[in-house]
């Protein structure tokens, strides 16, 4: 595929003979330089030609797949963080400067390269810019959908309508307070639909039929949240009856939804055995190694 060298300040880029900083450095490739990528041998570098006649290799935090303007140098970039997390953009190059806003893992932004200044790199998202810290960034978009990062809700805004959610999909404990110190209210499922009526701090007031009480911020959310599957109860769960097989033998994502856009359960070997349950369009909800999810049909045999 095609990319393009962007680096710190604009500078000239490395093309060496070989992976690794200690080869020979063979040319100098300008900012905004359109090479092909032939080969990724590990997760730093990648083999590349500029021309179809010379063949080196670039450290891959100098490609980017998103052409850059050149004459502003900027250029695509994501955040590079656990799922879910919420990093730091400051309104100074460190630590000491304060925060001006965040952005979640995932979340596209552009790079201003001209303004990067040793570890921390000047972002711009949306209409916001600020300064995060470099190992934050990386020019390849993750595999995972970003869960968009809202900005604090007014008080004039209650009451409005959010839903519940959680990293790991278990149920989140509402309590009689704003605070963990508080006794229990009652707990409620990943996608229940509730009613924000204030907040207090870092916790919401939340209503859901007869529970009330009050909620942290982490597990409120105003986009849509697809309600965790529950596993089927009853009779005891059949053995192994399916085998997953990909065709070049590499491991089989394990979703937690039914479809390409939501993120990883785990991933499962090639010719491992799962229990499959039920079948919605092209794919199954399964049991694998005590964890429920979807997979796709197109690597499931069935016995």
């Amino acid at each position: 595929y095609t990319a393009y060298i962007v680096s710190d300040n604009g500078k000239p880029v490395n093309m060496r003979s070989g992976a690794g900083t200690g080869y020979a450095t063979m040319m100098k490739l300008n900012y905004g330089t359109a090479v092909t990528v032939v080969d990724l041998p590990n997760s730093k570098w990648a083999r590349i030609t500029p021309d179809n006649k010379t063949y080196g290799y670039v450290q891959r935090i100098y490609l980017t797949r998103s052409k850059p303007d050149a004459d502003i140098r900027t250029y695509t970039a994501w955040i590079k963080a656990v799922e879910g997390k919420k990093v730091n953009v400051r309104n100074g190059a460190g630590t000491g400067y304060g925060v001006v806003f965040q952005v979640v893992a995932g979340s596209e932004v552009t790079v201003i390269a001209d303004c990067r200044v040793a570890k921390w790199t000047h972002i711009r998202y949306g209409k916001k810019e600020g300064y995060i810290q470099s190992e934050y960034i990386t020019t390849y978009e993750p595999e995972f959908t970003p869960i968009p990062t809202k900005e604090p809700v007014p008080h004039s805004d209650y009451p409005y309508a959010a839903y519940v959610t959680s990293k790991n999909g278990k149920p989140v404990n509402v309590r009689r307070g704003a605070g963990t110190g508080y006794a229990l209210a009652g707990s409620l499922k990943v996608g229940t639909v509730i009613t924000v009526t204030g907040r207090s701090g870092d916790w919401y007031r939340i209503e859901s039929g007869k529970i009330k009480g009050y909620m942290h911020k982490d597990y409120v959310t105003r986009s849509t949240v697809t309600p965790v599957p529950e596993p089927t109860r009853g009779p005891k769960v059949p053995d192994e009856n399916a085998t997953v097989l990909s065709e070049n033998g590499d491991p089989v994502n394990f979703r937690k939804g039914p479809g390409t856009g939501y993120s990883n359960v785990t991933r499962i070997p090639n010719r491992a055995r799962i229990t499959v349950i039920s079948k919605k369009g092209k794919w199954y909800y399964a049991l694998y190694d005590g964890k429920y999810g979807y997979i796709e049909t197109a690597y499931v045999k069935m016995d």
